[in-house]
């Protein structure tokens, strides 16, 4: 009775305190909401803001087609839905696309230019929506074959003609342009190439720009692009004569023949060349939450513990696949 007598006389002080209790009550309803809000804003920015190569997961294989799926693209695409089938759920669900890359190792150029130059031969999925033209046009998988009577070669071997398109700027920079034909050798400075005695020759049909070389389908690959320059050794010939690093772009129809070009030999191990495979998934920001992270955490730490950050070694064997891990 005195305590209605007292709010009867101070009303100011009762609305007041009725006031502060609902705001209180407000604020430890609502702050746990507004906290997670504010929280996922700034994780999608920060993950929006990082580079690709920060953000997506790239599994990579060296290794030799084996199966009939293994020589055409669709085991290649299968190959790379499979190892995603074992990332842990909470990975598999951030996975907004994937792509894969088939390339050869470095190859040597023995006629067609003048420059010091290693190319590496490229199929790219999807390649062509994020190039344009600037002179030839694209590759086909049309092919030609003949004898190998380059130096060095295998007995009874053969070499395969490509087509193939080639930066604006690498062409350039090798004095090149559409038309040009070169032979070449698996370059000795790339351990994966090293005594492997077979060859192939390449004819520049077109030439190419990225749409935009910002874009993260990249990732910080510049080897199709344009060109890095490589600079073999410490002496003073090698820092005065460096070489053009690229890579020139098959035709997705040319990966059949590029599979079995690389195997010329048969069974003769210096006539194998492996070829490198990476699967790009590429992680949707959107699908990342704040309320999951600890499971996301622990899952990478699993795959991490699945798949080596490195390959196991720099040379190749007919071994099973190694694959490599870059998260």
């Amino acid at each position: 009775l005195m305590s209605l007598r007292r709010l009867r006389q101070d009303r100011l002080a009762a609305a007041g305190f009725v006031l502060l209790s609902l705001v209180t009550a407000t604020v430890f309803a609502t702050a746990p909401r507004l906290f997670t809000s504010v929280s996922q804003d700034g994780l999608r920015a920060e993950l929006a803001a990082a580079p690709a190569t920060a953000r997506d997961l790239r599994l990579s294989q060296v290794t030799r087609p084996e199966t009939m799926a293994d020589f055409t693209l669709d085991g290649v695409g299968g190959t790379g839905q499979g190892l995603a089938a074992q990332f842990p759920p909470a990975l598999r669900a951030i996975i907004g696309g994937t792509s894969y890359v088939v390339s050869t190792p470095l190859w040597q150029p023995l006629s067609g230019t003048s420059i010091e130059s290693v190319i590496s031969l490229r199929i790219q999925q999807d390649i062509e929506a994020h190039l344009r033209l600037t002179g030839g046009r694209w590759p086909t998988g049309a092919t030609t074959s003949a004898p190998d009577d380059l130096p060095g070669a295998l007995p009874k071997t053969t070499v395969t003609s490509f087509e193939v398109a080639m930066s604006a700027p690498a062409a350039a920079a090798l004095q090149g342009g559409g038309g040009d034909t070169s032979a070449l050798e698996p370059a000795a400075g790339d351990p994966l190439s090293q005594g492997r005695l077979l060859h192939a020759v390449i004819t520049i049909v077109g030439l190419y720009a990225p749409l935009d070389p910002a874009d993260p389908y990249w990732l910080d690959d510049t080897a199709v692009e344009s060109y890095t320059v490589r600079v073999n050794g410490i002496s003073e010939s090698a820092q005065e004569h460096p070489q053009i690093d690229t890579a020139v772009v098959l035709a997705p129809e040319a990966y059949g023949a590029l599979a079995e070009a690389t195997a010329a030999g048969g069974e003769v191990v210096q006539g194998v060349l492996p070829l490198e495979y990476e699967w790009r998934y590429r992680v949707d920001t959107d699908r990342v939450r704040v309320a999951t992270l600890d499971t996301l955490v622990s899952g990478l730490r699993r795959l991490a513990s699945l798949y080596p950050s490195t390959r196991a070694g720099s040379t190749f064997d007919l071994g099973p696949p190694a694959t490599a891990l870059q998260s």
